[in-house]
């Protein structure tokens, strides 16, 4: 199955957030706890400020959550796209 966002969408799937304790047992976030980063996996066609594979800060409580293989996905409008991460 293939997703892609119509309008001007993009689908971000979720970078996970780990935590270091002080004992350095690395202990991976609960779904609801990952953070509002994410890297753009799928673009309409009329977006063209955002490529795929960009790294993305998105409004946390906008979109629409998609579960597929294990992963967790959101299907945002460019509006809710608040900055693209430069490394």
């Amino acid at each position: 199955m293939k997703i892609k966002p119509i309008g001007n969408r993009i689908l971000i799937k979720t970078k996970k957030v780990e935590e270091k304790r002080v004992s350095g047992i690395i202990i991976a976030t609960k779904a609801e706890d990952l953070n509002n980063i994410g890297e753009v996996i799928e673009i309409s066609e009329k977006v063209t400020e955002i490529k795929k594979g960009d790294s993305v800060v998105y409004s946390k409580y906008n979109g629409q959550e998609i579960k597929k293989d294990g992963e967790i996905y959101f299907i945002v409008s460019v509006d809710d796209v608040l900055a693209v991460i430069e490394y």
